[in-house]
């Protein structure tokens, strides 16, 4: 029971393109789709990480505020020798750590650059839609207009001899 199959009853529901060819008439509209979602994604991606970004910048500036605040109030404190020093050691580790959260906070934004930079180069957009999506589109009309004239051809067939 812990791998569900790939054709639920609910996808084959939604999935308008369920049980048919990708070389029938017009399925290769899944396809586009795909390519469509592609942007959207990529969007939705860039979307995610970059509230990490700001979780990651959010943390890195408590860190730092809690590391300040508490290495003065050591300072103040009434303690004394390796008790003072192991406490305000891991005060000091916790503002080290803030550099580590840094990094990956960097990393992340180089990441959203590349995906954008992908997202421009892929998906490029004139007023109304995708480029690609038309492009691609336009390609597997004109790919199918022969298969379409001889399917039509055999369903004209068919009828005849069905008549006859």
């Amino acid at each position: 029971q812990c791998i569900m199959s790939q054709t639920t009853p609910e996808r084959i529901l939604s999935n308008p393109w369920y049980g048919k060819g990708f070389f029938e008439p017009n399925q290769y509209k899944v396809a586009i789709e795909r390519c469509k979602n592609g942007s959207d994604s990529c969007g939705l991606f860039t979307k995610c990480i970059q509230q990490r970004v700001n979780i990651e910048r959010d943390y890195i500036g408590a860190l730092k505020k809690w590391s300040l605040t508490w290495q003065k109030e050591i300072q103040r404190c009434q303690e004394y020798g390796s008790n003072k020093a192991t406490w305000f050691a891991s005060v000091i580790a916790g503002e080290q750590h803030s550099h580590t959260h840094s990094e990956i906070a960097d990393k992340l934004e180089n990441v959203i650059e590349k995906i954008s930079q992908y997202q421009k180069d892929n998906y490029s957009k004139s007023y109304i839609h995708t480029r690609k999506v038309k492009e691609f589109e336009k390609d597997f009309e004109q790919a199918q207009k022969g298969w379409l004239k001889l399917i039509r051809k055999l369903e004209d067939a068919k009828k005849l001899s069905d008549e006859a």
